[in-house]
């Protein structure tokens, strides 16, 4: 081999590398043993702000959600909160949720996770503003991993999260209602710390701005 076929051979070699280098994204947080920190007494501190379809704001509170108590169904423990009939666990596949208004169980957030993974998931509307939940409302989503390390700026405190596992749910089909409008999200989720940024749109094209969710503690 001469010296001019050397040289292409080793160039292709590296760009064959740096193109597999891009989709490794290594989370050093894959270490933690369970996605969201769930215990009995544990309180979530959010901050949410909700928009108008012309992005002008109608809502800005602050609430917590404090796990109150446990149970084990079919020999797995799951943990609840006082105002939610939902209960939530941390599995070896992930995130689940029991709703316990129809006794169904299903995968949240996928973890660990790799990019590019795609997942259904079993979920029913919630009231950004008003945070009433619309039970009889189901449906199956949609769920892609972006990506499995990636940074973000909170818009509403400018806390910047690293190391965030970075869903999308592009997609709702309600099962029993032909008129709810259901909001496509993009989730940030810190292994070992939960859900810290949760934004809501009006499309499928992430521009207009329904809610954001942040998780302050």
């Amino acid at each position: 081999m001469n010296n001019s076929s050397s040289i292409v051979a080793l160039m292709c070699l590296i760009f064959l590398v740096s193109c597999d280098s891009k989709t490794v994204e290594p989370n050093p947080l894959f270490s933690e043993s369970e996605l969201f920190p769930l215990a009995v007494g544990k309180t979530f501190n959010y901050w949410l702000k909700a928009y108008d379809t012309e992005g002008k704001e109608v809502a800005d509170r602050r609430f917590s959600q404090n796990i109150s108590g446990d149970t084990f169904i079919a020999g797995q423990r799951w943990f609840k909160n006082d105002t939610s009939t939902t209960y939530v666990s941390n599995q070896a596949d992930g995130l689940h949720y029991f709703y316990t208004f129809n006794e169904k169980e299903t995968l949240v957030y996928k973890y660990p996770a790799e990019k590019g993974d795609v997942f259904n998931s079993f979920s029913y509307t919630s009231n950004a503003i008003t945070d009433e939940k619309f039970e009889t409302i189901t449906g199956i989503r949609s769920v892609e991993v972006l990506s499995t390390n990636t940074s973000i700026v909170s818009p509403l405190s400018g806390t910047k999260y690293d190391n965030c596992i970075h869903y999308v749910t592009a997609k709702f089909t309600p099962t029993n209602s032909s008129e709810i409008r259901i909001y496509p999200t993009e989730q940030y989720v810190v292994p070992g710390k939960g859900a810290v940024l949760i934004i809501s749109y009006y499309d499928e094209n992430f521009k207009d701005v329904y809610s954001i969710r942040e998780q302050l503690n």
